[in-house]
């Protein structure tokens, strides 16, 4: 129905609208079949999953060993094991104290206290256990003038040591001391005493008489 009417109101209207409408379809028509054939054909186009390129299979054989095979191990050699030399370190001797050192010293031979020494005489000191890095000092001075000697010993176990009075100056009464010496602790373990030094004795003139009998006595 709806084509039939449309076909009747069409040839109702006038011929110039009808004209009108058939160039319209027929332009459209013409652009239609130009753009169809200016438009090339473009062929299409792989994509890359389309080009697959098969990947190499690797064989893999399995191999059977031989029953009495065993590996063999390798083994590498431990590089020698260096022995560290120790450090020496210097052995300090320890400086003994003033009680270690004379509870071992002992003096057991010296004069006695206000002996009477000649003239000419002589005086002994004797000891024992003075350590080996000390000095034995003896000192020797006239009470009145103060003068007198100094004598030092190296260092001896024991030893026995006398001293000529030709060494003093003067007669009288003399002080000694006798000492263990250490450079850091000074002088330790003194023991004191003193003498008396006696003038020289003049020989008593003989008499004529005495020297004449003793000259003419008989064989």
């Amino acid at each position: 129905m709806s084509k039939l009417f449309l076909i009747l109101s069409i040839a109702e209207r006038p011929a110039v609208i009808y004209r009108a409408f058939v160039m319209c379809f027929l332009g459209i028509g013409l652009l239609a079949s130009c753009a169809e054939s200016s438009t090339p054909m473009l062929a299409p186009t792989p994509s890359p999953r389309d080009s697959i390129t098969p990947r190499p299979v690797a064989s893999i054989a399995r191999v059977t060993l031989p029953p009495t095979w065993t590996p063999t191990e390798t083994w590498t050699p431990l590089p020698p094991t260096l022995t560290p030399t120790p450090t020496l370190i210097p052995t300090i001797t320890p400086t003994p104290n003033a009680a270690q050192v004379c509870e071992q010293f002992s003096l057991f031979s010296a004069p006695q206290k206000g002996a009477r020494v000649p003239y000419d005489g002589r005086i002994a000191f004797s000891w024992t256990g003075a350590p080996a890095d000390a000095e034995v000092r003896l000192a020797i001075w006239h009470r009145q003038t103060n003068q007198g000697i100094l004598v030092q010993w190296p260092s001896n176990q024991s030893l026995n040591m006398p001293v000529e009075m030709l060494y003093l100056d003067d007669t009288g009464i003399y002080d000694w001391q006798l000492s263990l010496y250490y450079e850091a602790l000074g002088d330790l373990c003194a023991v004191e005493g003193w003498f008396t030094r006696l003038r020289p004795t003049i020989p008593t003139p003989s008499s004529p008489e005495t020297s004449t009998a003793e000259a003419t006595a008989p064989d």
